[in-house]
């Protein structure tokens, strides 16, 4: 059975498992769980772990829809993430309750087709995964990507202990029909097993574990052996590989990630929520131009993310807020060196020669406030972020320190004909607290030279933010439709970035 086949048949399994769950919930109370603020301010900490989907909604919800995206960047973007974007998608989300306070599934499939813009000096996918040991070329041009996705979830629970068990497979392929022509394929499997257990009646106390299986296949080919660029395996910060650079079009990565995380928080209340978890990957590159299938490249990394949520309910009318998430990260690149023996590669050593440490610090407040079959929120924030890149020889290290602050607005409102509006909004602002670099341009090619300045640009930049998504529920004959707007702009000094969606969709 083909990616595609495989899911085509999730989106039909979901929608019948939805249509069998779904009996006697009305559209009014189901929209006004899924957009309520106050739920929905916590709701990203109890995804963490399948045992306390049972804590995520209170009514069952499914809905079908077909998107068109667009994304356009001007001058302030990194090239080898691609210039636009443009594309559709077609997805079903369902959230079930089999049996109250015994029996909850979930699940979403969907099937996206777009066209990735531009994209220079990176031949390969999924660029956060494998980064910096990917493979450039001065050329590039518009990537073809096709994703396939689903994942599912079951949660049981008996007394005061509940299991749950998730899983999510994406398969992806990237390819080009002109020079150079790259076909990737991307096999990505997560699965996480949970527990929780009530205790002192108010309060729940839960553990997660996850293991994540990735592979990518990278294949560069080129129709015309007359004047065609050369294919380097970079290394960071614009170094690459002068042995396998011209010699190695083919090649995989394959790595693994281990997660645990506990939970503890007011289940009954839903006041009060703490988190932390660690996530540790590593991945390896090979190429597989020869028999012996040389290891090039390891890459190792290590996540730390700790979140504290309280929430205060002066009265049933509105609620208050605040969030605290931090998020540390730290990734190294180890190199293998080898000699030519005519016959055969020997590895002589191996590097430690990358590494690359991420800090995030939000902070987020809420005010929730009820109104007649509906609900508004305002929520400001903060974020604090702290980027270091170094490459150990030759010597090149970039910096850099930003602030960003901004507000969402958002409504949420039924009317009697049956109309249902969520609409939000936000503004926000960065501004770059600190930005240096010493980078090593000698030897290094132009094009190669020319990125590392546009990036560093680009992450030094200042800009504001602004988004509004407007969606709208409403009901012709027996059926319940909905129409979804997003838009998108961030302003570099005048010159926007944009991004925009429309879908249209059917609740069941």
């Amino acid at each position: 059975m083909t990616y595609r086949n495989k899911t085509y048949f999730v989106i039909l399994l979901l929608v019948s498992i939805s249509c069998f769950g779904q009996v006697i919930d009305t559209l009014q109370l189901t929209l006004t769980d899924k957009y309520d603020f106050r739920s929905n301010f916590y709701r990203y900490q109890i995804e963490k772990n399948p045992a306390n989907m049972f804590y995520y909604r209170n009514f069952s919800f499914s809905e079908i829809f077909s998107e068109y995206h667009i994304q356009n960047s001007n001058k302030y973007y990194e090239v080898n993430k691609g210039k636009g974007l443009e594309g559709i998608k077609v997805e079903v989300e369902s959230y079930q309750i089999l049996s109250p306070q015994k029996h909850i599934v979930w699940g979403k499939a969907f099937y996206s087709k777009n066209v990735i813009k531009k994209v220079v000096l990176n031949e390969n996918s999924d660029l956060e995964n494998i980064y910096p040991y990917i493979s450039a070329d001065s050329i590039g041009g518009n990537l073809n990507n096709e994703t396939y996705f689903f994942e599912g979830g079951y949660s049981y629970k008996s007394g005061k202990n509940i299991l749950g068990i998730f899983g999510r497979y994406k398969a992806q392929q990237e390819y080009r029909d002109i020079d150079p022509r790259p076909k990737n394929l991307v096999s990505d499997l997560d699965i996480d097993l949970g527990y929780s257990r009530n205790i002192l009646h108010q309060y729940t106390v839960s553990a997660n574990m996850g293991f994540k299986n990735y592979t990518q296949n990278n294949d560069v080919k080129f129709a015309s052996l007359v004047g065609k660029p050369v294919l380097y395996q970079m290394l960071g910060l614009g170094n690459y590989s002068y042995l396998f650079t011209g010699k190695v079009f083919n090649t995989s990565f394959s790595g693994n990630t281990y997660r645990g995380g506990i939970q503890f928080f007011n289940s009954e209340k839903k006041n009060f929520f703490f988190s932390a978890n660690i996530e540790r990957f590593n991945n390896k590159k090979v190429e597989e131009n020869t028999n012996s299938k040389l290891t090039l490249s390891k890459i190792k990394e290590n996540l730390y993310y700790i979140s504290l949520i309280k929430l205060f309910d002066p009265s049933s009318n509105y609620t208050l807020g605040i969030s605290i998430n931090g998020t540390y990260k730290e990734r190294s690149g180890t190199e293998f060196y080898y000699i030519d023996l005519g016959s055969h590669m020997d590895c002589i050593d191996k590097k430690q020669q990358y590494s690359h440490k991420k800090s995030d610090l939000n902070l987020s407040f809420l005010y929730s406030r009820k109104i007649v079959n509906g609900s508004y929120s305002i929520s400001p924030f903060t974020n604090l972020i702290n980027e270091k890149e170094k490459y150990v020889y030759p010597y090149s290290y970039q910096e850099f320190s930003d602030i960003s602050w901004g507000i969402n607005l958002g409504l949420n409102k039924s009317f009697s004909s049956g109309t249902h509006f969520f609409i939000s909004s936000a503004v926000s602002w960065k501004e770059s607290l600190s930005s240096e670099n010493k980078l090593k341009m000698t030897g290094i090619q132009d094009s190669f030279q020319k990125q590392l300045k546009d990036n560093f640009e680009f992450k030094s930049s200042n800009y504001f933010k602004t988004n509004l998504q407007v969606k709208v529920y409403f009901k012709i004959s027996n059926l319940n439709l909905f129409v979804d707007q997003s838009l998108q702009y961030t302003f570099y000094h005048q010159k926007p970035n944009y991004s925009q969606s429309i879908s249209l969709g059917l609740v069941f």
